[in-house]
């Protein structure tokens, strides 16, 4: 519906990366403020789950584009730990 100028639909950067390159002519993208989604992982407490969440975050962000990480310096990931 959408390459037949019939339709529209959001969907993440991330995922037009692998698009072919007929379908990437048709992306427009958000003009500013260009939304983003907040992701956040949390436990109580230490032990294994913070340990397993760590290494989630990791491979995580391993499978983020460089390119994609950079696009704005706002975009950050914290790791905040209660006092």
């Amino acid at each position: 519906m959408v390459a037949s100028g019939h339709g529209a639909t959001l969907i993440p950067e991330l995922a037009t990366l692998t698009l072919p390159t007929d379908v990437q002519a048709l992306l427009h993208p958000f003009k500013e403020p260009i939304p983003a989604r907040q992701v956040s992982l949390i436990t109580h407490g230490e032990g294994i789950k913070t340990r397993l969440l760590a290494l989630l975050r990791d491979a995580i962000l391993a499978g983020v584009p460089g390119h994609l990480k950079q696009k704005d310096p706002a975009w950050t990931v914290m790791d905040v730990r209660a006092a």
